[in-house]
C-alpha cells in the first residue's frame, strides 16, 4: 500500500507519534543540547512537545513526596529529577488537562506519582 492510499487516521496517528520526537531533534540541533537518554511515551503527545532546556522559563526539581505541579497552557517548562533533565512545551488546554509526569519521563520512578495540572487558557475564554 502506498502513502496517498492510506487512510488519513494512520497518517495522523503516524504525524502524532513523529512530531515530538521531530520537534525535539530540531530543538536539540539547534541548541546544541545532549540528547534526554529517555524516551517520552507515546501520549506525550497530547499534551505537548519537547522544549530546549535553555528556552523553557522555569525548572521544576521533582522532590520526594511531591504530587502536583501546575502549569499554564502553552508554557514551556523544564522538569529535573533522576538525574534527567526535560524541556516541555505545553499544549494549550481549552477547559484544562492532566497529566502523569512520568508520560513525560517514563524511566524515572520520581515522576510517577507526581501529576501535573495544565489550566486552562486564557486565549480561549470568553470574557
Amino acid at each position: 500500500m502506498t502513502s496517498k492510499n492510506r487512510p488519513i487516521s494512520s497518517l495522523l496517528a503516524t504525524l502524532l507519534v513523529l512530531t515530538p520526537v521531530l520537534a525535539w531533534s530540531a530543538t536539540a540541533a539547534s541548541s546544541g543540547a545532549a540528547p534526554v537518554a529517555s524516551a517520552v511515551s507515546r501520549d506525550s503527545a497530547l499534551f505537548g512537545t519537547r522544549a530546549g532546556v535553555d528556552t523553557v522559563t522555569r525548572t521544576i526539581d521533582v522532590a520526594p513526596g511531591m504530587k502536583r505541579v501546575t502549569v499554564a497552557s502553552g508554557e514551556s517548562v523544564a522538569f529535573r529529577a533522576g538525574g534527567q533533565t526535560i524541556g516541555w512545551t505545553f499544549l494549550q488546554s481549552i477547559n484544562g488537562s492532566a497529566m502523569n509526569l512520568a508520560v513525560l519521563m517514563p524511566g524515572v520512578p520520581q515522576a510517577h506519582d507526581v501529576y501535573v495540572f495544565i489550566e486552562p487558557s486564557q486565549i480561549y475564554s470568553a470574557g
